[in-house]
């Protein structure tokens, strides 16, 4: 039985199993990948003995994909009820339209329901500490040379378990190697939360080895690639969600993407990402134009090591973050022997018309249109020619990345850069990869104000900060299609994001998780 057959009235663990099973053998057969052997398998089920969580969370980071797959396919039926995949489905649902395969998982039945007031204790902490460390150790790559597709199918693969252990429904789309899940919202919401847990490529190996340090100061610090941007506010987004799940009438959803350092970019033909999830809504007929987007992003980088106060380390609102425009320009020459040629040498001119192309704009568009922004003209890009050759180029390649401060005139910014590109008069082409504007949140806004409130409630009108974020942020992609608001706030505070030393200040996670449930329980009631 294939994946894409419909599965009405079959038995769910043998058909996730089966669907396992196919799996394994097809990714041996293209990876010519030979199967752990079943001792060590049957060694990690001796060893364990752990509830159902631990034993999948364990297997799938110590074993990794491979031996997971390979693990799941060989227990024996009577062991398949013992695996976290598999707990808490009561249907499985394939969607023909776009290719993408839709997973539900539906909240269990609370006979008795827990007491409505949420503490986030100690306990919750590690919750979110553990998670943030075995999401950590997959090393999604989705950026530069080092990306790993199998490292984020893994990644997603993990966090569809934890989704599930949580009793979270959720809609996981599995077509193509970026994944997202969507975590269903409950009953009525204003709010659609976004997060990403794919990180940019590291300096070494190492920093995908988290541990949880104690500095000079006595602070405690999870380090790890992705701690600070954005495992650690992610999970504490997740862990939110279901202790309020449990309780509440009124939920909101939340977006999670593997592939926000590539949001803007589809991937052979098809969308990914953020884009996908927009294009899967529209043609469900999906209303989300009355939704406000919060980007559970970090916005707080306290100022170098130090003893904090709770209330320092609760993320500020970043009401208005940049926009982003990619282009990706070609240069057509006349490829020729160095000692003979007659046309221009692309060697020497591309370095020349990026030069030009940014002295130009800054010139015709002001660099400083909004305070407190800058924008930015960043090349990503460039190619011509090749090594160990004695022929000068044909072709040449540039990619221009613009950060552009909210509230600017986008389609004037792209009538300038086409204008400044045919001036310069060299055979070129181009193509607009993105166009997306900043988003922006009025201070009225009634769930930027809650979530202000809630932060004043928790820790004291002091603690409320906006802010103006330097970085476009993936909440500009549902801006750019939906036109609604959309504003940052990070749950975690951190040091040293996309760096060597990267880490998340372990006080900070109840300090934002507080402000976090406050500002659910306060939605629940404003909707009820």
């Amino acid at each position: 039985m294939k994946i894409s057959e419909s599965f009405d009235g079959e038995d769910p663990l043998a058909m996730l199993k089966q669907i396992q099973q196919e799996r394994v053998l097809e990714k041996c057969e293209r990876d010519e990948l030979a199967y752990i052997d079943d001792e060590v398998v049957k060694r990690y089920y001796e060893e364990m003995k752990l509830s159902d969580g631990d034993m999948i969370d364990k297997m799938r980071v110590e074993l990794g994909l491979k031996g997971y797959l390979h693990a799941l396919a060989e227990i024996p039926e009577a062991e398949m009820g013992k695996v976290a995949l598999i707990k808490g489905v009561t249907r499985l649902e394939i969607e023909d339209h776009l290719n993408l395969p839709d997973v539900f998982c539906n909240s269990p039945d609370y006979s008795e329901m827990p007491d409505s007031e949420i503490k986030w204790d100690e306990k919750l902490t590690n919750w979110v500490i553990d998670k943030t460390m075995n999401l950590i150790r997959f090393g999604a790559v989705s950026a530069g040379c080092q990306t790993s597709f199998e490292a984020i199918r893994a990644s997603f693969d993990y966090f569809c378990v934890v989704l599930h252990d949580l009793g979270l429904p959720y809609r996981a789309h599995l077509d193509g190697p970026y994944p997202y899940v969507e975590i269903l919202p409950k009953g009525e919401s204003d709010t659609m939360f976004l997060a990403h847990l794919d990180v940019a490529e590291a300096q070494d190996k190492d920093q995908f080895v988290p541990r949880v340090i104690t500095d000079r100061f006595g602070q405690k610090w999870t380090k790890g690639r992705a701690s600070a941007d954005m495992i650690g506010s992610t999970m504490v987004g997740v862990k939110a969600l279901g202790e309020s799940h449990k309780r509440f009438e009124n939920v909101p959803g939340m977006l999670v993407v593997f592939n926000e350092e590539q949001a803007e970019q589809d991937y052979e033909g098809r969308k990914t990402g953020t884009n996908a999830f927009l294009e899967y809504a529209r043609n469900k007929s999906i209303d989300l134009s009355d939704k406000t987007f919060v980007a559970l992003e970090r916005t707080n980088n306290p100022d170098g090591e130090g003893v904090y106060a709770e209330k320092e380390l609760v993320g500020e609102i970043a009401d208005k973050s940049r926009g982003a425009m990619s282009i990706h320009i070609t240069v057509k020459g006349v490829a020729g022997h160095g000692g003979a040629v007659r046309s221009a040498n692309l060697t020497k001119e591309l370095p020349k018309l990026q030069n030009y192309i940014i002295e130009e704009l800054c010139k015709k568009f002001p660099l400083t249109t909004a305070p407190g922004f800058n924008n930015q003209i960043i090349p990503i890009f460039i190619k011509t020619g090749q090594p160990d050759s004695t022929t000068l180029p044909g072709e040449g390649h540039l990619e221009l990345m613009i950060r552009i401060v909210p509230g600017a005139d986008f389609e004037e910014l792209k009538r300038l850069m086409e204008e400044t590109i045919e001036e310069y008069g060299l055979d070129i082409e181009y193509n607009w990869k993105c166009i997306e504007p900043g988003p922006v949140a009025r201070r009225e806004n009634r769930v930027l104000k809650r979530m202000a409130d809630s932060i004043a409630e928790c820790h004291g009108k002091d603690a409320v900060k906006f802010q103006n974020k330097p970085h476009a942020s993936s909440a500009r992609i549902a801006v750019k299609h939906l036109g609604c608001e959309a504003f940052v706030w990070g749950p975690t505070a951190g040091l040293f994001p996309h760096g060597r030393n990267e880490k998340m200040h372990v006080s900070s996670i109840p300090a934002g998780g507080k402000v976090l449930i406050k500002f659910l329980q306060k939605a629940n009631t404003e909707l009820e």
